[in-house]
């Protein structure tokens, strides 16, 4: 079965028979996507209105499956006007055991140097490679090397300061330490091989714990933009 939520079928009427045998609006699908459950409610409403025309040989029971249709019709719009139609995602929050945080208890909180390993197994600023960035040679020759040290320590920073102003780009009219012709090098964002994709977005959303998509509730009440909710977007409390 597909993950991908139907067509609404007030945009395209031939999902009514392409999807005949789905009626039930209490399935799984159904209920993660609001386009699949309001089909299935149409379609329920024709086949019992149908029904109930040819048990009683009456065909004003057709007219059961007509209001259910525009009823369908009238909560699909609604629930798009309000921002509450679901669109077939789903969280899991078995697949993470990061605990449930309330984004509250931490609000404005620096969460130093999350990436990577302890400080004692990284790699230090070197005259070769004050940046500590992943080498070309590296990925065959070094290709366990341990992720760059954080910059915020005063000793790390100090080394590659040094290190930068010796065998690179000495500037000796920086007398107030600007250090701005450190500009043009580039310092990765992740320095592991291969990159370590997920710590490094974990890095720049700053949530700790689990996210709303994650399943953490907290998360997806406290912070807002509008109609949608991103922690990471937004420090405005909800009123």
């Amino acid at each position: 079965m597909s993950n991908k939520c139907p067509t609404m079928w007030v945009e395209d009427p031939t999902i009514l028979w392409r999807q005949a045998a789905e009626f039930f609006p209490f399935t799984a699908k159904d209920q993660r996507c609001t386009a699949s459950a309001l089909n299935s409610l149409t379609r329920l409403g024709l086949y019992l209105g149908i029904m109930l025309a040819l048990v009683r040989l009456n065909p004003a029971w057709l007219l059961v499956g007509v209001a259910i249709g525009a009823f369908a019709v009238v909560a699909w719009y609604y629930m798009d006007s309000h921002g509450a139609v679901r669109e077939g995602f789903v969280t899991w929050p078995q697949l993470t055991d990061a605990p449930l945080v309330d984004e509250r208890a931490v609000d404005g909180a620096y969460a130093p140097d999350v990436i990577g390993m302890p400080p004692q197994q990284r790699t230090n600023p070197t005259s070769a490679n004050p940046f500590m960035n992943v080498l070309l040679t590296e990925i065959g020759d070094n290709p366990y090397r341990e992720p760059a040290a954080a910059v915020q320590g005063a000793a790390t920073r100090k080394e590659l300061d040094s290190y930068f102003q010796t065998m690179f780009a000495s500037d000796p009219g920086d007398v107030f330490q600007k250090t701005q012709n450190q500009r043009i090098w580039v310092a990765q964002p992740s320095t592991t091989i291969p990159n370590d994709q997920g710590a490094f977005a974990d890095w720049l959303f700053r949530v700790p714990g689990q996210m709303c998509k994650e399943g953490n509730q907290e998360a997806c009440n406290y912070y807002g933009t509008g109609n949608d909710n991103y922690p990471w977007r937004s420090i405005q409390k909800l009123t």
